[in-house]
């Protein structure tokens, strides 16, 4: 109790036989619980503060995250979920989980952070300006007689908003089939990123 460790702590394979009571502790660094074993899991006392708890099984993650959702800490929870997933992830060798565990980490951040979807959502946006933009024979209807100019600057943005969020327009179109697909692919990522985005809002908000 009250202590405070400024270097990386290492507990790995260690059993705790009796109740661990880590009230007052800081860890300034991490704290690495990699193989160890809790007996009394009941009378866990999680660490005041830390920069990092490392687990590398289920078991000793849910220990940790029980602890914290009882004491109402979320943000404290969803970081030693989120490192335990991201530890997981980098140790991973099945190339079939890595690349969906990579999906997981890259569009939601497994589920507990929405900073990794509005990025991909912005980063998604972005890239398909630049291919619209970058792409031949772009047209805007002008009038109902279907002249037809080149679009401005600020038009593969629109278009990739309109695309993304599957609301379309009345007011472009083109003969390029390319682009016709780069506007179906990015409407399929639109509903696929906005669904990822709402069942990780209400993960949040229905964590308490």
């Amino acid at each position: 109790m009250f202590a405070t460790f400024n270097a990386p702590a290492d507990f790995t394979f260690s059993t705790f036989n009796a109740p661990v009571d880590f009230d007052g502790t800081v860890f300034n660094d991490s704290a690495n619980f990699a193989g160890s074993t809790f007996n009394y899991s009941g009378d866990l006392n999680g660490p005041d503060t830390f920069k990092q708890i490392i687990t590398s099984d289920e078991k000793t993650c849910d220990l940790f995250r029980k602890f914290y959702k009882n004491e109402a800490r979320y943000d404290d929870a969803d970081n030693i979920y989120y490192d335990y997933q991201k530890f997981a992830q980098d140790n991973n060798d099945l190339s079939l989980f890595l690349l969906s565990d990579f999906l997981s980490w890259i569009t939601c951040g497994y589920g507990v952070r929405l900073s990794h979807t509005i990025g991909c959502i912005v980063g998604i946006l972005v890239v398909f300006s630049f291919l619209y933009w970058g792409a031949s024979r772009f047209y805007r209807l002008l009038d109902a007689s279907e002249k037809k100019s080149k679009v401005s600057r600020l038009e593969p943005i629109l278009i990739s908003i309109r695309a993304f969020t599957t609301l379309g327009s009345a007011d472009w179109y083109s003969k390029n089939y390319l682009f016709r697909i780069l506007v179906a692919v990015e409407g399929l990522l639109g509903w696929i990123m906005l669904g990822i985005f709402m069942a990780t809002l209400t993960n949040l908000l229905m964590r308490s």
